[in-house]
């Protein structure tokens, strides 16, 4: 199933564009034309899901990874850490 597919599950089950002003949801990492095999659905992203994912995974959570705005990826710290090695 492609990933725009589920986006627009998603977006019909709970639309995006009432979402507040300050909440980041939506496709944070990825291309909608992705085939998607496998979704993980969690509250967090944390070390184990990100592991667990094999190639082609959607991760769906409650808690964006991305929240505010990043100026760089240099760092080891959350989510720069997560976010590098999801790419």
């Amino acid at each position: 199933m492609k990933l725009s597919e589920i986006y627009n599950f998603l977006d019909q089950l709970s639309p995006f564009n009432i979402q507040e002003s300050w909440d980041n949801s939506g496709i944070l990492l990825g291309d909608r034309d992705s085939e998607i095999s496998t979704v993980y659905l969690s509250l967090d992203i944390d070390e184990n899901i990100i592991k667990e994912a094999s190639e082609n995974s959607l991760i769906i959570t409650h808690h964006p990874l991305i929240f505010k705005g990043l100026k760089d990826l240099y760092d080891k710290t959350y989510p720069r850490a997560f976010i590098k090695e999801m790419i």
